[in-house]
């Protein structure tokens, strides 16, 4: 059974010199987007899943760049959807289950 879609929610940050996106799943931040200092002939965004439970053991990178803001979205969207399937099916067990417990709860899974 494939995990739930969770709706992710940016949020520009009007008070930085550059534009950065907080990313929110329910009440929970899950990371950021950002533009780095662009150039005369590119624009590099990057993007973060880092204010949730991950380890090594998710399989997937939680972090990247793009050339486009679209881009540097779909990249986290697809992170997201690999770190909330590593989250639920996380061992009941697993030392870290209860802070990933908490992040689950505040994004709006039931555990």
């Amino acid at each position: 059974m494939p995990p739930p879609y969770v709706d992710l929610v940016p949020k520009l940050r009007t008070d930085l010199s550059y534009p950065q996106y907080d990313i929110f799943a329910g009440e929970q931040l899950v990371g950021v987007i950002h533009r780095n200092v662009p150039t005369a002939t590119s624009e590099i965004w990057f993007w973060a899943i880092n204010t949730v439970m991950v380890d090594s053991t998710v399989g997937a990178a939680m972090k990247g760049y793009n050339r486009g803001l679209d881009s540097a979205k779909a990249d986290f969207r697809q992170a997201f959807d690999v770190w909330l399937a590593w989250a639920i099916a996380m061992p009941k067990w697993d030392l870290k289950r209860p802070r990933i417990d908490k992040n689950l709860k505040a994004i709006g899974v039931a555990v």
